[in-house]
């Protein structure tokens, strides 16, 4: 037989490819990642006060950290599968980080001027990024597993990916416990923890995402 024809053969009999594998791997980093997030920063620092949730920080927040998780999962996914382009998911994180840090600085330069310093760095700059790198482990870990059921060819880069989703989702959860109302400290220290988790999980994916 050739190899065409085996190969064709291959082919015709493989069946569908299973669709829903890399949904059903990443569901309980999804799921499990911002409750376990939650969980660990209400427990150590206590539930923000409910009328902060009428205030636009704790939607910029979350809106903020489930972005960039959605981003980083789709990008997750894509370089699971080899000979995928990762397409315009990554082009969107520039662009974000611009919205982001102009939002920022517009926040800062309508600050007056005794309490540029709290706008900065608030009450909580030297903890955040570490905390937030924190209570996204579980779902780093999570995000790890989910990787290593899909093919990734560029550990590396996939472990950035499974970084950048759970630093998203740990800010998620952490933002439930964090006090800061300043978008100017947000755009700068939550950027900061996640980017810390990203980091990592790119060391951690380069060493455990490779076949």
């Amino acid at each position: 037989m050739k190899t065409d024809d085996l190969m064709n053969m291959l082919a015709n009999n493989a069946g569908p490819a299973p669709k829903a594998l890399a949904l059903k791997s990443l569901s309980p980093a999804l799921l499990l990642g911002p409750l376990l997030a939650a969980t660990i920063a209400i427990s150590v620092l206590g539930l923000i006060p409910l009328q902060m949730f009428s205030e636009i920080a704790v939607w910029a927040k979350l809106s903020y950290a489930t972005t960039l998780a959605l981003l980083g999962g789709i990008c997750m996914v894509r370089l699971g599968k080899p000979g995928v382009k990762i397409g315009l998911p990554p082009r969107l994180l520039p662009a974000l980080a611009v919205l982001v840090a102009l939002i920022g600085a517009g926040n800062y330069l309508n600050t007056p001027a005794n309490e540029v310093h709290k706008a900065l760095f608030g009450g909580s700059y030297l903890v955040c990024p570490w905390a937030i790198l924190t209570v996204s482990a579980p779902a780093l870990a999570l995000a790890l597993w989910a990787a290593r059921q899909l093919a990734p060819t560029r550990p590396m880069l996939s472990g950035a990916a499974c970084g950048l989703m759970a630093g998203g989702l740990g800010a998620m959860g952490y933002s439930l416990a964090c006090v800061e109302t300043s978008l100017t400290f947000i755009s700068i220290w939550y950027t900061a923890g996640i980017l810390l988790c990203t980091g990592l999980g790119a060391l951690l994916g380069s060493r455990f995402l490779r076949w």
